[in-house]
């Protein structure tokens, strides 16, 4: 039950323009997540939870800096639930992704 108070107790956005932008983060980095682990073939669940920590400790921290238009439009594709946006989607997260790296470089 003190769990259940600790989780209770945690901050919560401030408005709804914070928690938006929480929930499209979180989905977004998910989502870049499980493309990274698909895409690299990582069976085994231990390893795709290694690699899912490297990808935040390696990118996380730019997430901020991404153009802000890319990550509504893509939040917007992710929520719509239609197949024919499934492409485009997977364009813009290939986007995301490789400004995430674009990033890292330039800010190390």
């Amino acid at each position: 039950m003190s769990d259940l108070n600790n989780i209770e107790n945690l901050p919560k956005p401030k408005t709804e323009t914070e928690k938006s932008s929480i929930e499209k983060r979180n989905l977004i980095q998910k989502d870049l997540i499980k493309d990274f682990c698909k895409n690299s073939e990582i069976k085994n669940i231990e390893e795709r939870t290694k690699r899912a920590f490297d990808w935040i400790l390696k990118y996380a921290d730019n997430f901020d800096q991404l153009d802000e238009p890319l990550i509504d439009e893509y939040y917007r594709l992710a929520t719509s639930g239609t197949e024919e946006d499934n492409v485009r989607k997977a364009e813009l997260l290939s986007q995301i992704q490789t400004s995430l790296v674009e990033l890292d470089n330039k800010n190390g």
